[in-house]
């Protein structure tokens, strides 16, 4: 096992090349840098066996180009702490479904179920769940925490999901994260899917914010790589989502934090966006 202890993507490739590893674990984090580093060139690690992206979302575009340009061997993976894998896309299951985390790994059953725990059919949007003999059975301490995530033997991610009849799990985004605009509701996944299909954007994270005409409106928080405007920002979205969906106010920011796992926490966003209009109203 090698542990990367290097910070520029130019070790990183040269540490995995030298080494001739053959499988590799990288967060979506790890990965965009590399993806920059790897255009218009050649696969950088031809021989790789395995190419395992983990915790968090990855875009269709970017499944693409890391296939292309670093290795053809990439597995998505979704994954938590409290089970480890849960599903993961071989090359041939994101042929197959480009949008989706893949299928679940043996010995985990994976089930989709509306607010009752009631199981909906192929294809409805729901809270997922899991089962499996490896999962944790509770948190330390946390009693609340338990009620909400473990109940009569499964696991709740908090995550919307659904299942095609391919048994492919389509993650929808996080369940206190539904945006409901003019009484519309939509998942912030799909914003920031085509947010982070645009050049000039590096992250991008979506969130609902009280309106008193529309209910709730969406809020981008971005970081980019290049000059671009707000306007140009919502014009791109225009082409790509219906009207109700494009981003009404824009929140630039140095980074987005993520936890751990690598995914990026939306609470202190919505904390610093809340404090950036106290301080200059005019602007939102």
């Amino acid at each position: 096992m090698i542990i990367n202890r290097t910070t520029y993507v130019e070790e990183l490739v040269r540490l995995i090349r030298n080494k001739r590893v053959t499988v590799a674990s990288l967060t979506p984090v790890h990965l965009r840098p590399i993806l920059n580093f790897a255009a218009g060139k050649e696969p950088l690690f031809p021989l790789m066996r395995s190419l395992r992206v983990v915790t968090a979302g990855v875009t269709a575009g970017e499944r693409h180009l890391a296939r292309r340009h670093v290795t053809p061997n990439v597995v998505i993976v979704y994954c938590c702490n409290e089970q480890s894998w849960i599903a993961a896309a071989t090359p041939a299951d994101q042929d197959a479904e480009p949008d989706s985390v893949g299928r679940p790994v043996a010995g985990v059953q994976v089930e989709i179920v509306d607010e009752d725990n009631q199981a909906l059919p192929f294809g409805a949007v729901g809270r997922l769940r899991v089962r499996s003999d490896h999962i944790a059975t509770g948190y330390l301490n946390n009693p609340e925490a338990d009620g909400r995530a473990f109940q009569g033997g499964w696991f709740y991610p908090m995550d919307l999901a659904a299942i095609n009849h391919d048994g492919y799990i389509i993650l929808k985004g996080h369940a206190d994260d539904l945006i409901s605009a003019d009484g519309i509701k939509f998942y912030p996944i799909e914003v920031e899917t085509v947010l982070l299909t645009h050049p000039a954007v590096r992250e991008a994270a979506v969130f609902g914010w009280p309106h008193p005409m529309h209910g709730q409106i969406a809020v981008a928080a971005v970081t980019t790589s290049a000059q671009v405007t707000d306007k140009d920002i919502k014009a791109f979205c225009r082409q790509h989502l219906a009207l109700y969906k494009v981003p009404q106010l824009i929140m630039r920011l140095a980074e987005l934090q993520r936890n751990e796992m690598g995914k990026i926490i939306k609470e202190p966003l919505k904390e610093k966006f809340r404090q950036k209009i106290a301080e200059r109203p005019e602007e939102f």
